[in-house]
């Protein structure tokens, strides 16, 4: 019960941790969206939806463990 548990509060932690970094990285894309307009080249146009990605992928990874 207890290992659970630490899995649920690890995961959360690592998921509040990704979208805290998507933030970021938004914020990081419009400055240079509003100085360069160079921006949608750029590799950290993209990073936030590469994040979703493999949170999206970790979290039914983590969920399907947690169901064996």
């Amino acid at each position: 019960m207890l290992k659970i548990y630490v899995i649920k509060l690890s995961s959360l932690f690592f998921f509040s941790l990704l979208f805290i970094l998507n933030g970021i990285v938004y914020l990081c894309r419009l400055r240079m969206h509003l100085y360069c307009n160079k921006a949608y080249y750029s590799n950290l146009y993209f990073l936030p939806f590469y994040c979703y990605l493999i949170s999206l992928f970790l979290w039914k990874k983590l969920k399907r463990n947690l169901m064996n």
